[in-house]
């Protein structure tokens, strides 16, 4: 039941986050490119992390792992939504943008 929802769930936006990161790094109009939130606000995470990752934990191996494990179950599912139905959320996105 909702135990293997869940674990599909968790390996796309593992997948999708490490894939990301793996690409862009630490350039953050590359992940604005991605056109969903999810992008944007792990772009964020990362560029207020940077310091933790380089000074304590010594990499970012676990950084995609933190990011997870800090969402809500509603936020993850929100998150699957706009990787896999972009087009429906690209309005969204660009009025979230011009806001902030």
């Amino acid at each position: 039941g909702h135990v293997k929802y869940f674990e599909r769930i968790l390996k796309l936006l593992f997948g999708y986050l490490n894939e990301i990161f793996d690409s862009y790094g630490h350039d953050h109009d590359a992940y604005v490119q991605e056109n969903n939130l999810l992008a944007v606000r792990f772009s964020d995470y990362l560029g207020k992390m940077t310091n933790f990752y380089d000074d304590v934990d010594g990499g970012y191996s676990n950084l995609v792992t933190d990011y997870i494990a800090g969402m809500t179950d509603d936020y993850a599912i929100e998150c699957v939504s706009q990787i896999m139905m972009p087009d429906r959320l690209e309005n969204q996105f660009k009025q979230f943008l011009m806001v902030n």
